[in-house]
């Protein structure tokens, strides 16, 4: 042993000296020798630990884009839940007119929307009001119609004198003079509570 000192004391060689002391004098099992093969197999381990991080923020990504979906879907029932009235329509009315008093302040017809000022008393409960029409056409040039104001204040025993601006679409009389006079341009002279708007469509 006295040989191998000045050796032993050579720390380059020392790593070396140490392995094959501890073979012949101790029998230390050969896994010593190996320790290159573990440190290759903790490598090897190390990859797999990253492949499995990408895989996992890929399933994020995936429930991520199942969630936006499922917002879009949200948000699309939303916007059927939104769609609602434009208010009162043109109806064909064959029963005589029981109105409850008002009086129409003004009106203009602008496209196919006629719109009414109309003043009256209440004030406790809402009131309805219905744009009628005959259902007839009469004959000129051009022709003519006739619409009236019906006005249910739905027994308002209110004291409060109310103004209000109602809007109708006046749309089906245009299709009412398609489908009698064909494709138009065309002209509807509209008579209504007293007042005349040409209607071009």
């Amino acid at each position: 042993m006295g040989h191998l000192w000045p050796f032993a004391s050579n720390s380059k060689f020392l790593p070396s000296l140490q392995v094959l002391l501890c073979l012949v004098l101790l029998g230390c099992p050969g896994e010593l020798l190996l320790g290159d093969d573990d440190d290759s197999a903790d490598d090897d381990s190390a990859p797999d630990d990253d492949d499995a991080a990408p895989d996992d923020d890929d399933a994020a990504d995936d429930d991520d884009a199942t969630d936006d979906d499922d917002t879009a879907d949200d948000d699309d029932t939303a916007d059927d839940d939104d769609t609602s009235s434009a208010g009162p329509e043109l109806e064909l009315c064959a029963a005589p007119p029981q109105p409850d008093p008002f009086v129409l302040d003004g009106s203009i017809l602008k496209g196919s929307q006629l719109n009414a000022i109309v003043s009256y008393g209440g004030g406790l409960v809402a009131h309805d009001w219905t744009l009628c029409w005959d259902g007839l056409f009469a004959e000129s040039s051009p022709v003519q119609v006739s619409l009236r104001l019906d006005h249910d204040a739905n027994n308002d025993s209110g004291f409060a004198y109310l103004m209000e601006q109602l809007s109708f679409d006046l749309t089906p009389l245009e299709v009412a003079w398609v489908s009698s006079y064909g494709p138009g341009p065309g002209t509807i002279t509209v008579h209504f509570e007293g007042t005349t708007h040409p209607f071009d469509f």
